[in-house]
């Protein structure tokens, strides 16, 4: 299709955002991230037992989940070798089932809806999709809070480090970025059942999203003029704050989302049944309100554009 290496993995990487913003997530029996859960609950059963080293156990079963896409990737490939265009549409649609773009987006406004309706029990339980702490006693304001640190975090998980892998990486990145992140998703907690067992996928996803995370921060604070706020403001509060929240990478795109819509993020949540006391991230310039969700989703928007734009543009002028 082309010999410039950067536009080799670019282009799949921009035809698949456009796959999810045309189609969004599709949901069926055999959506890869699907058979990759199903995968990993396997997996846990194969390798989990109280006799062995829970740690080395989920390296183990990590490494066995991993292995797996990776490895039917690279046998689709073989069979469409001698097709560019069989190549370009099996990296297309792997990049494109590692985002979540759009269904993120669907999501946050979801939340919005129930709350511009009035109707706080189904916003609580919306939310409850984007977060894993309890929202039964959720008031509209936190309701808010909950949806702008799901989106502003997820803006990382969910789009931009999949996009980055893909370009630094190809197609195959990706692949692997998502099934960490889905096993990080199962198994990163620090429960009793978790607490050793997803150690190993926790750190490799915190590793993988060590660099997106600070991207995503940054073009959160590049874009902020779309929501209303200022770059400097939402960088200052970013490079204030980020270190706010318990997590070593989404303090950076939640609080540089604080700083663009002048609110304060974060504070005491109840996880598993237990209440878990967190610092604030922002300054509380401005009311929360159901419409800063919408603000928050032209921040990913914007991010998401400025990410892919940026590159192509240094690809064409050097």
């Amino acid at each position: 299709m082309t010999d410039n290496p950067v536009l080799q993995t670019l282009l799949p990487a921009c035809a698949a955002l456009f796959l999810d913003l045309l189609l969004g997530d599709p949901v069926f029996p055999f959506h890869p991230v699907r058979l990759i859960g199903k995968l990993a609950e396997a997996s846990e059963n194969l390798f989990k037992s109280p006799k062995r080293n829970q740690t080395l156990s989920g390296i183990l079963a990590m490494a066995a989940v991993a292995a797996v896409p990776f490895g039917i990737f690279h046998i689709l490939l073989k069979a469409v070798q001698n097709s560019p265009l069989g190549i370009f549409t099996l990296k297309t649609l792997t990049i494109y089932f590692s985002l979540a773009l759009k269904d993120l987006v669907h999501h946050g406004r979801k939340v919005k809806g129930a709350l511009d309706k009035g109707n706080l029990p189904l916003a609580r339980k919306r939310v409850s999709f984007l977060i894993t702490r309890n929202t039964r006693d959720m008031g509209s304001r936190d309701v808010v809070k909950a949806a702008i640190e799901s989106l502003s975090e997820n803006m990382s998980d969910s789009v931009i480090a999949p996009l980055f892998f893909a370009i630094i990486c190809g197609a195959p990145g990706a692949l692997l970025y998502r099934t960490i992140n889905t096993l990080d998703a199962m198994w990163g907690y620090k429960t009793r059942q978790y607490r050793h067992f997803g150690k190993g996928a926790a750190i490799t996803d915190d590793m993988l999203n060590f660099i997106p995370s600070r991207i995503t921060g940054l073009l959160i604070c590049l874009s902020a003029p779309l929501a209303g706020g200022s770059f400097r403001e939402s960088f200052r509060i970013m490079v204030r704050d980020h270190g706010n929240v318990l997590s070593p990478n989404a303090g950076y795109p939640e609080a540089a989302a604080a700083g663009v819509l002048g609110v304060s993020l974060g504070g005491p949540g109840v996880y598993f049944g237990k209440k878990v006391d967190k610092k604030t991230m922002g300054d509380s310039k401005r009311e929360i309100v159901p419409a800063m969700i919408e603000e928050t989703v032209r921040l990913l928007y914007g991010s998401t554009f400025m990410f892919l734009l940026l590159p192509f543009l240094a690809s064409f002028f050097l």
